[in-house]
C-alpha cells in the first residue's frame, strides 16, 4: 500500500490488460483502463477494503505508441494527485498536502513506519537479517489483524502484544522456502528484542512518543544445559575435516583457541595480523557501539594462523570464500551449515554438540589453566560475570574445590 497524507492509503495502480507495455497489436481490440483501491480511515464502515478507482480515457487513441504514453501520463498525474494535492476520491476533495519536518511522520501506516525505521537504523550484517526476518512474519501479522493501517502514533502496548501472540497462527507461505520455526517463548522474547530496537528508533525520530514494547514482559524459558564435546568427539571431529576439508579444519582451530565470535573472525584481514607479534586486531560490536581489540595467538594456534597469514594477499579477508584468503569474506551460515550438515548429520559424524560449544570448552579449560579473569579477557567480556554464567560452567565447582582446601584456623 502507498502511505498518502490524512492517514489515507492506495494500492499500487494496476493496468489493464497486464501487458500494455510489452503487447502487440491485438492489444488496441482491448479496452484499457487503470485501476486501484482508495483506503480513508473516516469510511472504513462504508469501504473497509478500500474504494476501488477507475480511470479510462486511453482508449481514444489508436496506435500502441500512444495509448502507452497516455497511460504513463495519466499514471503519474493520479500519483501527484494523490500525493502532492492530497486528492480524496472519496470525497472529491484536494487540498494542498501539509508538510512536515518528520522523517517519519506520526500518521505513516504501522507497517510502514517500521521498514521505514529498519532502513535508516544502523545495525551490521547479520543482526540485520535477522531483524529482516522478524519484521517479515510481523508484517503478515499485522495484515491478518489489519493493524498494519494503524497510524503508528495510535499503536498501543495491546497491538504489540496482540499481533505477536498471533504469529503463532501463522502458516508457512507457499513462497517460502525456509520452514517457519515453532513458536514458543525464545521465538516471542526473541521478535520482542528487535521490535523493540525498531520502536526506539522511532521515538526518536519522532514518530511515536514512547517505546509500548518494553512494557510487554518476556515470556519465561528454560535454560537448557549445553551439550559440550567430549575429547575423544573433538578428535572425530579434526580427523574428519583433516582428510575432507582442511580450510574448515583450520578455522575451527583458530576459533577454538581465539574466544572470538565466528563473524568477529570473518572481518579480520591480513593486516590486522602481527605475527611476529603473535596479535590479530578484531572489530567487537555490541548493539550501536564498536570499539577494536587486540587479541593474543596462543602458541599452540600460531601454525594455523601463520598458514593462512601467508596465502593472502594485501587487503585480503583471511577467511574468504571456503575459509580460504579472499576479498570478501564468507558468511557465518557457511561456518555453522557446514557444521550442521557434516558434524550433526545423521549421515556424518552424528555428535550433537553446536559449534559454539568449542567456545566454551576452550574458555572452561583456558579458566581451569589460568584463571576466570583470563578466560574473560580471552572472550572480550568486560567482567567475569557472562563468562562464568555461560561459557567457563566448571569454574563454581572449581572454585568450591579451592574453598574446601582453605586451612584457616578458628583458634
Amino acid at each position: 500500500m502507498i502511505t498518502l497524507p490524512n492517514n489515507c492509503q492506495c494500492s499500487e495502480l494496476s493496468v489493464y490488460p497486464k501487458n500494455w507495455l510489452t503487447g502487440g497489436a491485438p492489444l488496441l481490440k482491448k479496452d484499457w483502463y487503470i485501476q486501484y483501491y482508495f483506503r480513508d480511515p473516516l469510511f472504513k464502515s462504508k469501504y473497509p477494503y478500500g474504494k476501488l478507482q477507475v480511470i479510462k480515457g486511453m482508449n481514444k487513441f489508436k496506435t500502441l505508441e500512444e495509448r502507452r504514453a497516455y497511460t504513463k501520463t495519466a499514471i503519474e498525474h493520479e500519483l501527484r494527485l494523490l500525493k502532492e494535492k492530497a486528492y480524496n476520491p472519496i470525497t472529491g476533495v484536494t487540498m494542498q498536502a501539509i508538510e512536515t519536518d518528520y522523517e517519519i511522520d506520526p500518521h505513516t501506516n504501522f507497517m510502514d513506519a517500521l521498514n521505514k525505521a529498519f532502513h535508516k537504523i544502523k545495525i551490521e550484517g547479520d543482526t540485520k537479517t535477522d531483524m529482516k526476518s522478524v519484521l517479515k512474519y510481523f508484517s503478515k501479522s499485522l495484515m491478518i489483524l489489519r493493524y498494519d493501517i494503524l497510524p503508528i502514533s495510535q499503536v498501543k502496548r495491546k497491538h504489540i502484544r496482540h499481533a505477536l501472540d498471533n504469529c503463532a497462527n501463522l502458516k508457512k507461505d507457499q513462497n517460502d522456502k525456509k520452514e517457519k520455526k515453532i513458536w514458543n517463548a525464545n521465538q516471542f522474547n526473541h521478535y520482542r528484542k528487535y521490535l523493540s530496537i525498531l520502536f526506539s528508533q522511532l521515538v526518536e525520530l519522532e514518530a511515536i512518543d514512547v517505546n509500548p514494547v518494553r512494557d510487554i514482559s518476556k515470556e519465561r524459558t528454560i535454560s537448557s544445559l549445553r551439550i559440550l564435546l567430549t575429547n575423544a568427539e573433538r578428535k572425530k571431529i579434526d580427523d574428519h575435516f583433516a582428510k575432507t576439508d582442511p580450510a574448515y579444519q583450520r578455522f575451527l582451530h583458530i576459533f577454538f583457541h581465539s574466544g572470538a565470535r565466528p563473524k568477529e573472525l570473518l572481518c579480520i584481514k591480513k593486516e590486522d595480523v602481527n605475527i611476529e607479534k603473535q596479535t590479530y586486531k578484531i572489530t567487537i560490536i555490541k548493539g550501536k557501539y564498536k570499539r577494536e581489540e587486540l587479541r593474543p595467538i596462543k602458541n599452540i594456534a600460531l601454525q594455523y594462523w601463520e598458514c593462512v597469514y601467508h596465502d593472502a594477499l594485501p587487503e585480503q579477508f583471511l577467511f574468504g570464500k571456503n575459509l580460504k584468503p579472499g576479498d570478501k569474506p564468507t558468511t557465518r551460515d557457511y561456518i555453522s551449515k557446514k557444521w550442521l550438515r557434516e558434524v550433526k548429520g545423521k549421515e556424518k559424524l552424528n555428535i550433537q554438540a553446536d559449534l559454539y560449544s568449542l567456545k566454551h570448552s576452550n574458555l572452561d579449560e583456558t579458566a581451569a589453566e589460568l584463571d576466570i579473569n583470563a578466560a574473560a579477557r580471552m572472550a572480550g567480556h568486560t567482567s567475569t560475570v557472562i563468562t562464568m554464567k555461560h561459557y567457563a560452567i566448571g569454574e563454581k565447582e572449581r572454585q568450591h574445590e579451592r574453598l574446601k582446601s582453605v586451612n584457616n584456623k578458628f583458634a
